[in-house]
């Protein structure tokens, strides 16, 4: 399933359960590799638990095609969900890819990320016209979604920014959402305890 801007973040929060692969793609990786801890988090709440994670790369599933699935199948020892997160997606990962989604587990969840991918990318469009996968699209966010961004992180920490603040704030930091968040925490390490609002 291809999502829309809007099917993002709500997706994000509350994968759709039909998704049995979630194609995370896009130049901005500091928002791949947040989207793919958001996601995982959905399934265990450790993201460092090695009976519940598994973490593999393309070249390992191309070298030994039947691992994806054996992995993905599998129960989890300490019961609950399995994340199964491959790292580097490309689209040598296709085939694979395809005969797991003609079988997928109803339980485990394969996570992918992958850089840019291009329209014509056959990893895309399979994750986008699969009824049980899904393409996340991770683009560099312009000031709009960056304010989004600062407002909800700051509104999380009890703090208010008035508007002159957050304008020239997101026009400076705006980028790759690692960098964005870092400069975030910055500023909220700098308010500290006492002050309430963030001003020029």
């Amino acid at each position: 399933m291809k999502l829309t801007w809007k099917q993002i973040e709500p997706f994000v929060k509350s994968p759709d359960p039909k998704a049995r692969v979630v194609l995370i793609y896009g130049p901005d990786n500091g928002l791949m590799r947040e989207r793919a801890k958001l996601i995982g988090k959905t399934i265990t709440p450790d993201l460092n638990d090695p009976f519940n994670v598994i973490a593999l790369t393309t070249d390992q599933i191309n070298e030994d095609p039947a691992r994806l699935s054996d992995e993905a199948k599998a129960f989890s020892m300490m019961g609950g969900s399995r994340l199964i997160r491959i790292e580097n997606g490309a689209d040598k990962l296709t085939p694979v890819i395809k005969e797991y989604l003609s079988d997928p587990s109803s339980e485990n969840l394969v996570v992918i990320e992958a850089g840019e991918l291009s329209t014509r990318s056959s990893l895309r469009k399979l994750c986008e016209s699969a009824k049980n996968a899904a393409a996340l699209p991770c683009y560099v966010e312009d000031e709009r979604g960056v304010s989004q961004v600062i407002r909800q992180s700051l509104q999380d920490e009890s703090l208010m920014i008035d508007m002159d603040a957050l304008n020239w704030l997101a026009a400076n930091i705006a980028g790759d959402r690692g960098r964005v968040r870092g400069e975030i925490n910055k500023l909220i390490i700098y308010m500290g305890k006492n002050k309430k609002k963030v001003t020029i």
